[in-house]
């Protein structure tokens, strides 16, 4: 029996090695330029001076808005005398009777000099208190027609109304209403410090003005005053000189009075000694001297 042949086995199939990795860059290799970016594109200078055209616009816009609103405000201590006539003119004259009775008062003497005809005396000093209702109440009521009455004495601007005072610690604000032609009406006020010196002159310096409760430095308001008060009232304010005058004693530059003195008719004179302002009221302390002291004094 011929033998048996036995069937060769398959070879077995190897398995397909794995792909070997990039080979990577040696140490001394350059390394890639990385990829071109698109810059952003910067503001133009003509847009850079838009956005700060409109910021300053803004900026002045409300600056005009909130001085607007401040010019048309009231001061806090302004009080409205438009409807109050009979009491304003009732409260100035008692103020008048009050004040002509003190000034007028026979005092006793408190030194006496000379003898005979030439014999004069000086009183002990006296004082009086002046509300700033009572007070407010003789400027609106009486003062323009005290202007009126004296021939030396400009007249009352009639765009002016409603003058009143308010008394702080050493200060005073006067203030009035102003109506222009055209335009809503504002409140004026002038602060001043009365100031009594050494020499008896008596000075009303100004240190802030406001319009409505904007405030003003004096010194820049009284200077354009000096260019433009002439021409921008249309009132009969008086003389240049008068004028000139007024704003030289608002200015600190003149005094009110050389010599504050108040001749009475029988040759007695009241002697301004002492100036003292008090939150809502103004002390006055004077001495009654005959002519003769004042004679001497002079």
């Amino acid at each position: 029996m011929p033998p048996r042949r036995r069937n060769k086995p398959h070879p077995k199939r190897r398995a397909t090695p794995p792909s070997p990795p990039p080979p990577r860059p040696q140490p001394d290799a350059e390394p890639s330029e990385p990829p071109e970016t698109t810059a952003a594109p910067r503001p133009t200078l003509s847009r850079s001076l838009i956005a700060l055209a409109l910021v300053v616009v803004a900026i002045v816009s409300l600056g005009v808005v909130f001085t607007s609103v401040l010019t048309a405000a009231t001061p806090s201590w302004w009080r409205s005398l438009a409807h109050a006539d009979h009491e304003l003119a009732q409260r100035a004259e008692q103020l008048e009777n009050a004040a002509s009775y003190e000034i007028t008062r026979v005092r006793a003497p408190a030194a006496r000099v000379g003898e005979g005809e030439r014999r004069a005396y000086a009183s002990e000093p006296w004082a009086v208190t002046i509300t700033e209702s009572a007070a407010s109440a003789w400027l609106t009521a009486r003062l323009p027609k005290w202007l009126a009455s004296q021939q030396d004495m400009p007249d009352w601007p009639r765009e002016f109304s409603e003058l009143q005072v308010h008394f702080a610690e050493d200060t005073a604000r006067l203030g009035v209403r102003y109506a222009p032609p055209t335009g809503a009406p504002r409140i004026l006020t002038a602060t001043v410090c009365p100031e009594l010196r050494d020499d008896g002159s008596v000075w009303l310096r100004a240190d802030w003005f406001h319009i409505g409760r904007l405030p003003v430095p004096a010194w820049w308001l009284i200077r354009e005053a000096k260019r433009e008060l002439p021409d921008s009232i249309e009132a009969d304010l008086g003389d240049d000189d008068t004028l000139a005058e007024l704003v030289n004693m608002l200015e600190g530059a003149a005094p009110v009075s050389t010599d504050p003195v108040l001749a009475l008719p029988d040759g007695r004179r009241v002697k301004l000694l002492a100036l003292q302002i008090k939150p809502g009221a103004l002390t006055i302390t004077c001495r009654t001297e005959s002519g003769a002291i004042a004679s001497s004094d002079d």
